[in-house]
């Protein structure tokens, strides 16, 4: 297997010419089509989706505690084929940072995704779970172990939520 840098785009191939023909289609797929960028906000936070030469990504530039992220934006890597792809989990993060208790579980109404709607559901059932047992006075850990649902764990279920009461 040949592996080489072409024009700054590495390519593989069996022979030189298969390798430097890979890296030619490398270079026209990530100068083809478009790289302009979203901006995406929820409850004061902020996250940017752009387009580098090797993919798609997103960053979060503002958030609702800290302001906004001053500086050159550096996506950490190229995570996405696609733009909906990154839109769809950017907006789902989007979703968690601006998430509340008073929310429940219910997902904002720009996450219409059924599977991202669904993650999200499982997420704040965890996040819900997780504060009710921090209010009792567990540790970070007993809290998280209830918030995965105290698999094995009936004390603690009974340390969170009192004892079950009995009908006669």
């Amino acid at each position: 297997m040949v592996t080489l840098d072409y024009y700054g785009m590495t390519g593989t191939g069996k022979t030189l010419k298969a390798a430097k023909e890979d890296a030619g289609e490398k270079l026209r797929a990530a100068l083809k089509g478009d790289y302009s960028p979203v901006i995406l906000a929820h409850r004061g936070n902020v996250v940017l989706v752009a387009r580098s030469p090797s993919g798609w990504d997103f960053r979060t530039i503002c958030d609702a505690d800290t302001g906004p992220r001053p500086g050159t934006v550096h996506l950490c890597g190229s995570n996405y084929d696609t733009q909906e792809g990154a839109l769809r989990d950017a907006a789902a993060h989007l979703a968690q940072m601006g998430w509340v208790v008073a929310d429940g579980t219910e997902s904002p109404e720009f996450i219409r995704d059924r599977e991202q709607r669904a993650n999200f559901e499982r997420w704040a059932t965890f996040q819900l779970r997780y504060a009710k047992a921090k209010a009792t006075g567990c540790t970070d850990h007993e809290s998280h172990c209830y918030g995965c649902g105290a698999l094995g764990r009936p004390d603690l279920v009974t340390r969170v939520e009192g004892e079950p009461s009995r009908s006669i």
